[in-house]
């Protein structure tokens, strides 16, 4: 599990992601075994030129046929054509290369994880960002977010509870008891989420934002989701250095907080 954050605004495009891997070793030793934990995984994967003004950031599994995404990358890059591609494009061809190398008997296993990717950048010559979203295997064909051109927002993959309570008031944890109370007719299932959100969400203006404001808030939900587990009892699976990048249209992308070598 992991814990990436990605916001599309007006000035330019927030890339962030801890550094957790997270291992289940009782299969590996016995089986009151916990986990393994390394803080050191990159999962903020920057393109090499000509495609600089994009990015792309990776969450859930962590390995396919035990490489990460950061580890694929140069074999990805490498296929690519010499001209820069739009970010819908790569988005496309990052999903077709890993669903290729995604093992057939994971593919026909629904209850297998996903290894999930958002994809950000600026096409040549426009004014706006654009941000694509896909898993892989269950939902390979990237889907664009926030996509008329001014629009903007924040997407997280990943473990999201401690953000989703932080900025809806609530996690998918609350619906389930909620609905579980009793009789909820489908209409009312299908409200009940907005519901709540509009009582109890926190109001965050990303048209208005500066590029670094957005920079310090991507920080905040990471900082705030490791300690909140590092104070809690359950499963620590965001921690780490934390990692940050911008993409703007002008620099293309730039990391601003990275990984200790």
């Amino acid at each position: 599990m992991t814990l990436t954050i990605a916001i599309k605004s007006a000035e330019g495009i927030v890339l962030a992601s801890e550094s957790r891997a997270t291992v289940d070793v009782r299969r590996h030793l016995f089986d009151n075994a916990k986990f393994g934990y390394y803080d050191s995984t990159h999962k903020l994967l920057p393109f090499r030129s000509p495609n600089t003004f994009a990015g792309a950031l990776a969450y859930g599994v962590g390995t396919v046929n035990r490489r990460t995404a950061y580890h694929l990358l140069p074999d990805f890059e490498a296929q690519l054509p010499p001209e820069r591609l739009s970010v819908e494009a790569l988005a496309n061809r990052l999903s077709s290369f890993l669903l290729n190398l995604w093992p057939a008997k994971r593919q026909a296993n629904l209850r297998e994880p996903d290894m999930g990717f958002a994809v950000a950048g600026y096409n040549e010559g426009e004014a706006y960002g654009r941000l694509y979203t896909f898993l892989i295997p269950s939902k390979p064909t990237p889907t664009e977010q926030f996509s008329e051109p001014e629009a903007v927002g924040m997407i997280h993959g990943g473990y999201g509870r401690i953000v989703d309570r932080l900025l809806r008031g609530y996690d998918e944890t609350l619906l389930s008891v909620v609905t579980g109370m009793g009789p909820f007719s489908e209409d009312q299932r299908t409200t009940l989420p907005g519901l709540l959100e509009d009582n109890n969400d926190l109001i965050v203006p990303f048209e208005s934002m500066p590029l670094q404001a957005c920079v310090d808030f991507a920080v905040f939900l990471i900082r705030t989701t490791i300690d909140a587990q590092r104070f809690s009892v359950g499963l620590r699976n965001c921690g780490g250095p934390i990692e940050v990048a911008t993409i703007t249209r002008h620099m293309g992308l730039q990391v601003v907080q990275h990984m200790p070598s």
